[in-house]
């Protein structure tokens, strides 16, 4: 009796969650602040497993950390949308800052949000203006946190040929 008192329950709940549902327009689930709030990018585990970096993507990005034990959240600052934070340590990440003089990846302290001095420009051929921005430093070295190293091809071509039977004949 119980059990069937439950599943008549639920099942009203899911009823009632269907028939009040909204019809919503691609306009009014694309616009901004999204309908969702606030979207988060480039998650990034510290090297020590205890707090989370990300992009949150708005009306303007900002860097955030947060502490994975206590919820604990830092704000860093703002930072351009394509570029995900790069640790240094666990208590230091490196965000990338822009204004009209040039670009840079600058390292802060997680929980005072205070610059340590580091700072690593972007290149003149780097242009954060446009969207196919390049983040990462060029040449970076084997022991720099900006080294690359793994490198995913997002794109293939391929090209299928036909030849004709007197061509594979020798």
């Amino acid at each position: 009796m119980k059990r069937s008192l439950l599943i008549a329950f639920l099942l009203i709940a899911a009823l009632s969650v269907c028939v009040s549902a909204q019809q919503l327009t691609v306009r009014e689930i694309m616009a901004e602040p999204s309908i969702a709030g606030m979207r988060a990018e480039g998650e990034k585990l510290s090297p020590d497993g205890s707090k989370v970096a990300y992009v949150r993507y708005g009306v303007a990005s900002e860097m955030v950390a947060f502490s994975v034990t206590d919820g604990t959240q830092w704000p860093l600052g703002g930072t351009h949308w394509q570029c995900p934070p790069v640790w240094s340590s666990p208590d230091k990440i490196w965000t990338f800052e822009g204004s009209a003089g040039g670009y840079a990846w600058v390292e802060k302290e997680i929980e005072t949000g205070l610059r340590t001095g580091r700072r690593v420009q972007v290149t003149d051929g780097q242009s954060a203006i446009n969207d196919q921005l390049e983040c990462w430093p060029a040449n970076a070295s084997v022991a720099s946190p900006f080294f690359r190293k793994v490198r995913v091809e997002t794109e293939e071509l391929s090209t299928v040929l036909r030849l004709g039977s007197n061509e594979l004949i020798d």
